[in-house]
């Protein structure tokens, strides 16, 4: 009998599906792993996406204040701001983006009322844009709000921001949290 277990050459059913079993376990974690990586890479891609377009809008509006002087601030029309020129003209425009995630700002170039120029800016759709033009100690500013509300966060009103100064101004019965602030982006310019 011990002559017999000297010369196995081979492997037993068990030890074989032990095995397998093992490889079968670390073939799906590396799966899952490379589906994570993935998802992760494009969540990233588009992040960085959406980051570039904002700081190219946000040039764009530093760019205009600072060649064209102090806009034209429409709150009654579906534009957001204008800038005009005798025939020339400068127009933001916000619309709702092809997908629901998204929200357009559309830039148009006016020379002798033909459009000459379209540029759209594609930012998150939960951000809220508007414009505020300096008065008084801030004259020759025009500020551009851009806020980002956390999850099931009120967004504060116009009146409640001062973005001259930065601050948020509270309503006597009315917490604002702290990370609010870290929400909303100003874009403070010296127009000409």
């Amino acid at each position: 009998m011990k002559n017999n277990m000297e010369h196995r050459n081979g492997f037993t059913l068990i030890e074989l599906v032990t095995v397998l079993g093992i490889l079968s376990v670390v073939m799906g974690i590396s799966v899952m792993l490379l589906f994570s990586m993935f998802d992760f890479q494009l969540k990233y891609s588009e992040q960085q996406q959406q980051l570039s377009g904002t700081n190219q809008f946000v040039s764009q509006f530093r760019d205009d204040a600072h060649r064209n002087g102090q806009p034209e601030i429409l709150r009654h029309d579906s534009n957001l701001l204008q800038w005009q020129n005798g025939e020339n003209k400068i127009t933001y425009t916000l619309e709702d983006g092809e997908f629901s995630e998204k929200k357009l700002v559309r830039r148009d170039v006016w020379q002798n009322q033909q459009r000459t120029a379209t540029e759209l800016y594609a930012l998150p759709d939960d951000v809220v844009i508007w414009f505020d033009e300096g008065k008084e100690n801030n004259a020759g500013l025009t500020a551009m709000n851009l806020w980002t509300p956390p999850p099931e966060t009120k967004i504060p009103e116009k009146n409640q921001l001062d973005p001259f100064t930065r601050t948020i101004k509270q309503q006597p019965n009315q917490q604002l949290e702290p990370e609010l602030a870290s929400h909303w982006r100003i874009i403070i310019v010296r127009t000409k």
